[in-house]
Order: structure tokens, then C-alpha cells, then sequence
């Protein structure tokens, strides 16, 4: 798509025939994850690299601080001896403007395009091409160095739900609401999106496939999973750990307080219900 998502884009797949292979792990329990935002690891003044704020800019190497032996942005994250970087939301979101990127600041909770790079970190985000091309670079780069790749996905709410595609498309379905009529918020920011409903869990599955085949990443860490239905995460985690070697599916646990019945939710003490979904506890994620 075009910048702030104002027109979408039809285009050929790239060929990515020289993909590097997905760095060996051998076990889950293993795993050093490393969260990184794309614009906090590259925009220090000091950090010298190129391309500050930007995919390109976090895929350079042997960037250190002008004058001392410290590393930084991907060099730094190597030196640490992690085994994934944890990316938080790389899909496109709301509150920057792709155009002047350095106007505004935020995490990436506040999704648009789930489909789509976030815009903002594209060295030219009116070409639909740049995003792709330049996120698909960093994730190779990552390989190369011996890194896998979790994305920090957020299906739980969107940025604005009367201008969302989905309550355009369907309004009133693709999200919950009480007995008056008002949307639920047991995400806290105003809209919960409805998991339980067949073209909400579609929408979810397709794209997290979407993402782990076409831009090979190794895992993913869900947003507020409370949120979500049990039906819904069992079959999106299941399809990817089986055919892909070793994939990471992790959630955020957590009551979630929604206008849903507490047998279909996805709670942290409930973590029995499927071996082989992780829980990310509060404890150890405070930013």
C-alpha cells in the first residue's frame, strides 16, 4: 500500500530464491529472546547508522558509536548472544504519519493493515515495493547472523473501529459487543475484535500463515491472547509448529475482562489446554 494506507497495491511477488536458511535451535526452552523496536535501535544520534529509523537502517552492519568500540543496533544485539529478536509490530499501524515519521512516536499497538509493513520505517513509503522489500531484507539479515525472527502481533483491537476495513466491510461483526449495544473493552482501548466468529478466526490463521511463508519469520508473540478464544489459538499456533521446524507461539497471558464466556478464553493458567503454546508473563515484560 501507499503511505498512511490511503491507497492499496497490487503486485508481483519478489523472488526470493537465495533466502537464507532459518538459524539452527534445537529446543523452545532454549530460546533468548531479545525485544526490539526497528526505530529505538537505530535513530541514536551516536549510533552510526545510516539509515536511522528505518528496516535498512537495523539490517546494517558493523555499526558502533563514532569513536568507541561499542556496538550497536544489529551488532549489538549479536554480541548479546540472543537466539530471537522479538520485532514489536512491524504491520501497518495508525499513529504516524508514514510521510513525516519523526512527528509523532509510538510502539505499533494500533494496528490498521495487518497484511501490510508499517510504512513509517520504509526508506519510501508511497512505494508499495519498499516495505515489503526492505522488512524482507532485515529478516534475512537476521538469519544471516544467526538470529530468528518473532513478530509481536496485535488482532485484539484495532486503532479506530468505525474507520477499520472490517467494520466497513461488516459492520457490527468483526467485533464485540454488550447488551446495550456499546463495543466491549476488555482490551482497554475502546474495541475488542471478535476471535470466536468464522471470518474473524480466518482472518487471524491466513494471516499469521501469511507472514511465517512469504516473510519467513520464526514465531510470533500475541498481544493481549486473553482477548482471543481458545478455538481460534489452538488451530493458528497448531498448523505453523507443525510445518514449520521449531516455531514460536507465544502469547501474553492474562484475565482479560470482556463479554465472553470464561470457558472459551485463552488464560494463562489454562496453559494445559495445548502443549506447545507459550505464555510471556507480566512479570518479565514491563518496558
Amino acid at each position: 500500500m501507499t503511505a498512511n494506507g490511503r491507497h492499496g497495491a497490487v503486485i508481483r511477488k519478489s523472488e526470493d530464491l537465495l533466502r537464507p536458511e532459518r538459524p539452527p535451535f534445537i529446543s523452545p526452552v532454549d530460546a533468548i529472546i531479545y525485544e526490539a523496536h526497528v526505530r529505538d535501535m537505530t535513530t541514536h544520534l551516536k549510533s552510526g547508522v545510516r539509515e536511522k529509523g528505518k528496516y535498512s537502517g537495523l539490517a546494517e552492519r558493523g555499526t558502533r558509536i563514532e569513536r568507541e568500540n561499542i556496538t550497536t543496533a544489529l551488532e549489538h544485539i549479536i554480541e548479546m548472544g540472543v537466539t530471537h529478536v522479538q520485532l514489536l509490530p512491524v504491520n501497518d499501524f495508525g499513529s504516524v504519519d508514514e510521510n513525516r515519521p519523526f512527528m509523532n512516536y509510538n510502539w505499533g499497538y494500533d494496528a490498521t493493515h495487518h497484511f501490510s509493513p508499517e510504512g513509517s520505517y520504509a526508506t519510501d513509503p508511497n512505494n508499495p515495493f519498499s516495505r515489503i522489500e526492505e522488512l524482507k531484507n532485515l529478516i534475512h539479515t537476521f538469519h544471516e547472523a544467526g538470529l530468528r525472527v518473532v513478530l509481536d502481533v496485535v488482532f485484539n483491537h484495532v486503532y479506530i473501529k468505525e474507520d477499520s476495513p472490517f467494520e466497513k466491510l461488516v459492520p457490527g461483526y468483526y467485533f464485540r459487543y454488550d447488551e446495550h449495544g456499546l463495543p466491549s473493552d476488555g482490551t482497554g482501548v475502546g474495541n475488542d475484535t471478535a476471535s470466536e466468529r468464522a471470518m474473524m478466526r480466518k482472518y487471524i490463521v491466513d494471516c499469521i500463515t501469511y507472514w511465517a511463508e512469504e516473510y519467513q519469520v520464526d514465531g510470533f508473540r500475541f498481544d493481549l491472547m486473553g482477548i482471543h478464544d481458545i478455538k481460534t489459538m489452538k488451530p493458528s499456533g497448531r498448523q505453523l509448529t507443525k510445518s514449520i521446524l521449531l516455531f514460536l507461539f507465544t502469547g501474553k497471558g492474562g484475565i482479560c475482562l470482556h463479554l465472553f464466556p470464561m470457558r472459551k478464553k485463552r488464560l494463562w493458567p489454562m496453559g494445559n489446554i495445548w502443549k506447545g503454546l507459550g505464555f510471556l508473563m507480566m512479570l518479565f515484560e514491563k518496558r
